[in-house]
């Protein structure tokens, strides 16, 4: 049983993971539907921001998911600005200050993939 989405979403909730590497893509998938509950939510992965701009444009997301890498390695214009969907960044702990930056600059919330845990989802996308 997942945390409940809670007044912040529908009873369903749709999520897009963006990351160049698809098994730590898949880890973040799983770990999501542990706190959502796979019976009411969707993960969908990108591999790189131009194809989740691609996704987003055809059906919006309630939350986005992006890794590190691929917020440096591409620019984020593809992306709604974290005012209509949480952006939440995911970075390693070398990166936690620079992560920090990025929530400065429209990111909704960052989760530090050591400490990756079902409740930070939840906590991450009600701002905690």
């Amino acid at each position: 049983m997942g945390i409940h989405p809670g007044p912040f979403f529908s009873s369903s909730v749709r999520a897009l993971v963006v990351d160049q590497d698809r098994g730590e893509a898949e880890t973040v998938r799983e770990c999501f539907l542990r706190a959502f509950g796979a019976e009411s939510t969707s993960v969908d992965l990108a591999p790189s921001i131009r194809d989740a701009g691609a996704r987003i444009r055809i059906s919006p997301y309630d939350v986005l998911i992006v890794d590190y890498a691929c917020a440096l390695s591409e620019a984020a214009d593809g992306l709604p600005d974290a005012d209509s969907v949480p952006v939440i960044l995911l970075a390693g702990p070398l990166h936690e200050e620079i992560g920090r930056r990025a929530i400065a600059a429209g990111m909704s919330n960052i989760i530090v993939k050591s400490s990756l845990e079902p409740e930070r989802f939840f906590e991450a996308m009600i701002g905690g």
